[in-house]
C-alpha cells in the first residue's frame, strides 16, 4: 500500500471529518482511519507521559491517562456513528463499541458488513478510495484505465 492510497482512505486529511459524526464512512476508510489515528494517539501517550512524571520510573500522570483516553474515545466514537450511518443505523447502533465484550463484535460488524448502495436517511455512499469502489454491496477492485496518448 503506497503513502497516497493510505491518505486516500483517510478520506482527505481532514480534521473536520472527525469533528463531526456526520455523514457516511466505507468499511475500508473505517478501518484504516481507527488503526491510524487510534495508533497515532497511543504513541503519543506512550511519548509524553513518562514526559509528565518528572522522575525516572515514577508513575505518569493520570491526567495524561484521561485525556489520551478521551481522545481515543472519541475518535473512535464519531468514526464508528460515520460507519453505523453507512449501513443506514442510527447514532445509539454505534455506541455498541464502548461495551466490554460485545465491542469485538461490533467491530467485525462496522468492518464487514457492507453499507448501502444507494441514498439512505444519512446521505450519499461514501467512495472507499483507491482500492475499490461501490458494486452490489461486495468490494470491486478498480480497473487500471490506460490512456493513447
Amino acid at each position: 500500500m503506497t503513502l497516497k492510497t493510505l491518505l486516500t482512505l483517510m478520506r482527505p486529511l481532514d480534521p473536520m471529518c472527525l469533528l463531526t459524526p456526520y455523514g457516511r464512512r466505507g468499511r475500508v476508510s473505517y478501518l484504516v482511519n481507527v488503526l491510524v489515528w487510534v495508533g497515532f494517539l497511543v504513541a503519543a501517550i506512550a511519548y509524553w507521559g513518562p514526559l509528565t512524571a518528572g522522575a525516572p520510573g515514577a508513575p505518569m500522570d493520570p491526567l495524561v491517562w484521561l485525556v489520551g483516553g478521551a481522545l481515543i474515545a472519541g475518535v473512535v466514537g464519531i468514526l464508528s456513528i460515520q460507519r453505523a450511518h453507512d449501513i443506514n443505523k442510527s447514532a445509539e447502533y454505534a455506541l455498541g463499541i464502548f461495551l466490554p465484550g460485545v465491542n469485538v463484535v461490533f467491530f467485525l460488524v462496522f468492518v464487514f458488513l457492507a453499507g448501502d448502495d444507494g441514498d439512505n436517511l444519512f446521505g450519499s455512499p461514501p467512495k472507499d478510495g483507491a482500492l475499490g469502489r461501490r458494486g452490489t454491496g461486495k468490494w470491486v477492485p478498480r480497473r487500471p484505465v490506460y490512456r493513447r496518448d
